[in-house]
């Protein structure tokens, strides 16, 4: 027993050796804002043989992948006892919530729980070690942000919240400043996931606006009064006005293209409105 112990743990200390270079490439093939990556986290300790694992959905946003929920953290020691009488693991009514976690694309820095260290790569598969505990990472990339399947809710959150009804899939708002010179920008926003934590309705949402001018524009303003991020992320906020405006790879819009921000929310249909833009 022994001999298999020495066994096991030098198999993952070699398994974190092989991966021992940089994730650059990985971690560069999953760095788009307009995505969403979901970790999956597996650890064994290797002196108590206890195993752990940790899932969520991060975007990336100012160089780091960071987490758009909290990731939620599952235990072999956190147990119940199943209806047929035996020890179940994992048990997803002791779960732990986890709001403390990124990745840094330039160096592989993984932060967890105030505790940085290193992320190491062998081919699409990232290793660390922390706290005694080994731990593999798997990340994939989705338009949309799928179900976790890992101690959320059982049943899909409502579509209608309980106080006010949900927009429609695609709605569609138009600027509220005055007709006489407004630019011709359109908006539609879509929601991309929904989720219900401690009793509110949070909507992930996707806004797209459409250059529908004559000529290319520069920059834009855009003004809200209810949107009320909880997150955002491919956008820039001005701290004096709070209006928002291009993130700074965006040179220009050119005619007929798009551009689109992510955000999270409780408010149900917020609006947006154009407050002035540069042609160019």
């Amino acid at each position: 027993m022994k001999l298999l112990y020495s066994l096991v743990a030098l198999l993952g200390i070699s398994s974190v050796t092989l991966g021992d270079n940089s994730c650059n490439q990985l971690l560069s093939s999953l760095a788009d804002p307009s995505k969403c990556v979901q970790v999956s986290i597996s650890g064994v300790h290797y002196q108590s043989l206890a195993q752990e694992g940790y899932k969520g959905n991060l975007v990336f946003a100012s160089g780091e992948f960071v987490l758009r929920e909290s990731l939620y953290n599952l235990q072999t020691y956190e147990t119940t006892c199943s209806r047929g009488g035996l020890v179940q693991p994992f048990s997803a009514d002791d779960q732990f919530r986890v709001d403390d976690f990124s990745i840094r694309l330039s160096d592989g820095n993984l932060r967890l729980k105030q505790v940085n260290t290193q992320l190491t790569c062998n081919g699409n598969v990232g290793f660390f070690n922390l706290n005694n505990f080994y731990y593999t990472v798997a990340l994939k990339s989705y338009d949309t942000c799928p179900r976790l399947y890992y101690g959320e809710l059982c049943n899909t959150p409502s579509v209608t919240p309980t106080t006010t009804p949900i927009p429609t899939t695609t709605p569609t708002t138009t600027p509220t400043i005055p007709p006489t010179g407004t630019p011709k920008i359109n908006y539609k926003l879509n929601i991309d996931n929904q989720w219900v934590t401690n009793g509110v309705n949070y909507y992930q949402y996707k806004l797209t606006l459409t250059n529908n001018e004559s000529s290319p524009i520069k920059s834009i303003e855009i003004h809200s009064d209810n949107w009320n991020p909880t997150e955002f992320w491919n956008i820039e906020r001005n701290q004096q006005t709070g209006n928002l405006g291009f993130p700074s790879f965006v040179s220009s819009l050119q005619v007929g293209e798009s551009f689109s921000f992510g955000f999270v929310s409780a408010t149900v249909n917020p609006t947006f409105s154009t407050v002035k833009i540069v042609r160019g």
